[in-house]
Order: C-alpha cells, then sequence, then structure tokens
C-alpha cells in the first residue's frame, strides 16, 4: 500500500513541477495580437514570415520569432471645405473619408 502512495505522489509532484515551469515560461514563448492589429514575425535565421498573424494568442520561439505587431485600424479622416450658394453666402461642410473607400478627385 506505501508503494501505491509513493507512486502516486511522485506523479502528482511530476505534474505539479511540469506545470510551474510551463507556468513560468509561458511569458517567453507566447505573444499576445489585440483586437484590430496583426503581427509579422521576424525570424533570425530566415527573415521575415510571409504570412501575417491574427488577434489571439500565439507560439513563438524565443530569441528566434521578434513579433512585430501593427495597427491595421482605419482611422476617418475629416476634410473641411468652404463652400458657396446659390444667394453668395459660405457654408461650411465637413467630408468623413473613411479607409476604406476609394477617393474621386479627393486628395
Amino acid at each position: 500500500m506505501t508503494s501505491f502512495v509513493q507512486r502516486g505522489s511522485k506523479a502528482v509532484g511530476r505534474v505539479l513541477l511540469l506545470t510551474s515551469a510551463l507556468a513560468m515560461f509561458t511569458p517567453w514563448i507566447t505573444y499576445t495580437v489585440p483586437p484590430g492589429h496583426r503581427a509579422v514575425i521576424f525570424d533570425r535565421l530566415k527573415g521575415v514570415h510571409p504570412e501575417t498573424y491574427k488577434e489571439g494568442i500565439h507560439l513563438m520561439i524565443p530569441w528566434v520569432h521578434v513579433p512585430h505587431i501593427l495597427d491595421v485600424r482605419t482611422t476617418p479622416t475629416d476634410i473641411p471645405t468652404m463652400t458657396g450658394a446659390k444667394d453668395l453666402q459660405q457654408v461650411s461642410v465637413n467630408l468623413k473619408k473613411s479607409g476604406f473607400y476609394i477617393s474621386f478627385g479627393v486628395g
């Protein structure tokens, strides 16, 4: 009976050791990509990886992979303009240009 208890305690000890080692090294082997961002991985041996990584938690090789987090959210641009009406009054108009649309004749 004591050998069963000793083997069980050794197995529990090994599981706890493995779990604590994994918890200790997790910040060095993972990186998080926040919403609205993408990641590009620079590999010190091969160069830049061709794929981009979406939001979430991803694995990497420490000291070899360097993640670069890029903001890909679109930000609208306000374009204030002054125009004239038929009765010779000046009218102020604000155009909101989003990054999704192609501008026709507007810088």
